[in-house]
């Protein structure tokens, strides 16, 4: 900084102690000046950004109502309480079964595994959706989280790729040529 800004600065608290201190005395010259013509009122800077600032505020607050008036209602508004209710994907851990569903439980639940629908065996648990295939699936704690459904198709696939040899007899068993 100049040496000129660095004493603007030092002298701003005695400069606002001044204006502080004249404060009372430009009041009273206003107050006069406002009895004798009170177009004096509106012609202070101090006045005008006054008008200003509120012509600008009530602008914000008319533009926020026509917004809301032009946007639908949200039924009960911001303070809906929360729903003790939670959407769960649950799927079967039994390489047989492997059903999936969804089904509604309280927020706090906990007693996992659950009974399923389809092979009445206590193997269903929280399901996520995989990345590759897009099915459901679910894994036991402990388990590693691979796909039960890409496993089967892996395994389809290998076996439609490796051609079924007729078996060899007699000589060419042991010579392959």
């Amino acid at each position: 900084m100049t040496d000129k800004r660095q004493r603007a600065l030092s002298e701003l608290p005695h400069r606002v102690r001044d204006e502080v201190q004249h404060l009372p005395d430009r009041l009273r010259d206003l107050r006069e000046g406002f009895r004798k013509d009170p177009s004096v009122f509106l012609s202070s800077r101090l006045v005008r950004l006054g008008l200003v600032l509120l012509l600008a505020v009530l602008a914000i607050f008319v533009v926020n109502w026509f917004i809301g008036g032009l946007t639908p209602s949200t039924g009960a508004g911001r303070f809906e309480e929360p729903t003790p209710w939670a959407t769960l994907y649950v799927a079967c851990t039994n390489p047989d079964c492997l059903a999936h569903s969804n089904m509604q439980v309280t927020m706090d639940f906990d007693q996992w595994p659950l009974t399923c629908e389809k092979c009445e065996q206590q193997t269903v648990y929280r399901a996520t959706r995989c990345a590759v295939c897009r099915d459901w699936y679910a894994q036991q704690a402990g388990q590693a989280d691979e796909c039960p459904h890409c496993e089967v198709r892996a395994h389809q696939r290998a076996a439609e790729q490796t051609p079924d040899r007729p078996q060899q007899t007699g000589d060419d068993a042991q010579d392959p040529w």
